[in-house]
C-alpha cells in the first residue's frame, strides 16, 4: 500500500488499485473567465469598482453611474419598506 498526493489530497492505494485514480474529464471544472471583456468599462458600475479595486482616482463618469445606482437602490428599498 502506498500514499499519493492529487491535489493537494492524500490518497491510499490499496494492492488491487496498482495505479493511481484516473481523472475524470466530466468532473474538471473549465476555468474562469471574466464575464465580458468589457464589463469594467468607465462610466459604469463596474468601472467604479474597479477604479477603487486599482486605487485609481474614480473618474467622474464612474462616480455619476455609481451614484445613480445607489439612488435607485435606494428608491427601491425605500418602495419595499413603505
Amino acid at each position: 500500500m502506498t500514499w499519493i498526493v492529487r491535489r493537494g489530497v492524500r490518497v491510499w492505494l490499496t494492492p488491487a488499485c496498482s495505479t493511481a485514480p484516473q481523472e475524470n474529464p466530466e468532473s474538471v471544472s473549465p476555468p474562469r473567465f471574466r464575464a465580458s471583456p468589457n464589463a469594467d468599462i468607465c462610466g459604469t458600475v463596474s468601472g467604479y469598482q474597479r477604479h477603487n479595486r486599482n486605487r485609481t482616482d474614480v473618474c467622474w463618469d464612474c462616480r455619476d453611474a455609481k451614484r445613480e445606482y445607489d439612488r435607485e437602490l435606494h428608491a427601491r428599498n425605500k418602495a419595499v419598506t413603505s
